[in-house]
C-alpha cells in the first residue's frame, strides 16, 4: 500500500482550517515568511527555498538574500 497525503516526508501542509487555503509546500518550493508569522521581526518577508521539511512538519528555509537556514512551521510561510 502506498503512503502519501500532507504529512508524507518531504511535504508539509499550511493553514487549512484556520479561514485559509491549503498549502502544501515541498523541497525547491520559493515561499516568503508572512508579515504576521509569530518569528523574529527580522524574518518576516524573508523569502527562500525549502531544502528540508521533516515529518513534525517544520520546514528549513534557506534565505535568498543571506544564505542562511531557518527553521519555520508550514503555517508561517506563503508561496512567492
Amino acid at each position: 500500500m502506498e503512503h502519501g497525503g500532507p504529512w508524507a516526508p518531504g511535504r508539509a501542509t499550511g493553514t487549512a482550517g484556520r479561514g485559509e487555503p491549503d498549502v502544501d509546500f515541498k523541497a525547491g518550493d520559493i515561499v516568503v515568511v508572512k508579515d504576521d508569522a509569530a518569528v523574529r521581526p527580522e524574518l518576516r518577508g524573508m523569502k527562500g527555498t525549502i531544502v528540508e521539511i521533516i515529518e513534525n512538519g517544520q520546514i528549513r528555509v534557506r534565505s535568498d538574500s543571506t544564505g542562511n537556514d531557518e527553521w519555520f512551521s508550514a503555517s508561517d510561510l506563503r508561496h512567492e
